[in-house]
């Protein structure tokens, strides 16, 4: 990251990044190199006991950055499968002292389904989850009946699962197949100010005036868990045709993250 300069680091498509610097020994150190081979002991990880907050596809940084500061008091640990990502990241949060964030390359579903315990987590964070343009390739799509089931299994009782997304096709799949699992409340994102946008896709997709879809969902109570998992199981895949017209923002956001 020695080529990144000051101002890209601390800007998104010139939106700032907030949060004061520090140096010395307030420096944190972020970056998780290795995740545990079992199930993971958020306490042992962070060196405190406190609410566990996991952000899935944290890009660079901004929406985990942004949360960590406004929750001081929760840990926030935050993967993706993209190294360069996770070292912009790394570097954001260490030089705002944050820590109480752990950074990690991983895959989604692995964490998801194999690493997190149940009921151990206080809220799980997506921001624009890839659409995936190739229809081939739709089965890579990452929130499957099966893989929403496993965010309620880790979510304690009263736990959150905060979905965003600025693809109509992905929303309207999701629209029917998250209420077999969770309480849906829909939020209003129209009015948000851009310096309040929590990723760095958000940023782009406001300036490109697309609708952004948000919603936090609360896991349904005494869920039957094997019944739950057989009705997953029968569930349509999101297989849906992806509008080709937007994979004009995901080659801008690539072109400009490298």
């Amino acid at each position: 990251m020695s080529n990144v300069s000051p101002l890209e680091l601390e800007n998104d498509w010139g939106v700032p990044l907030p949060g004061p610097l520090v140096a010395g020994e307030q420096l944190a150190d972020t970056h998780l190199s290795r995740l545990p081979l079992g199930v993971l002991d958020a306490t042992a990880v962070f060196g405190r006991q406190a609410p566990l907050i996991v952000d899935l596809g944290c890009g660079n940084g901004r929406s985990t950055i942004l949360g960590a500061q406004e929750q001081p008091t929760a840990n926030f640990l935050a993967i993706d499968q993209f190294p360069g990502a996770i070292r912009h990241a790394v570097r954001r949060a260490n030089r705002r002292g944050l820590h109480h964030i752990r950074f990690a390359v991983a895959d989604a579903r692995d964490v998801v389904g194999r690493l997190l315990a149940n009921q151990s987590v206080a809220e799980v964070h997506l921001y624009h989850p890839q659409p995936i343009y190739d229809l081939a390739q739709a089965p890579k799509r990452l929130l499957t009946p099966s893989f929403l089931l496993h965010i309620h299994r880790v979510l304690i009782g009263d736990g959150t699962f905060l979905l965003q997304t600025d693809h109509p096709a992905y929303w309207k799949y999701l629209r029917d197949v998250l209420p077999l699992f969770f309480t849906m409340h829909e939020e209003e994102t129209a009015g948000i100010d851009i310096m309040q946008a929590r990723s760095r896709r958000e940023i782009l997709a406001r300036q490109l005036g697309l609708p952004i879809f948000r919603v936090r969902c609360f896991p349904h109570a005494n869920l039957d868990r094997q019944g739950a998992q057989r009705q997953a199981d029968q569930l349509p895949l999101p297989r849906f045709d992806a509008d080709r017209r937007l994979q004009q923002l995901e080659e801008m956001e690539a072109g400009s993250s490298s």
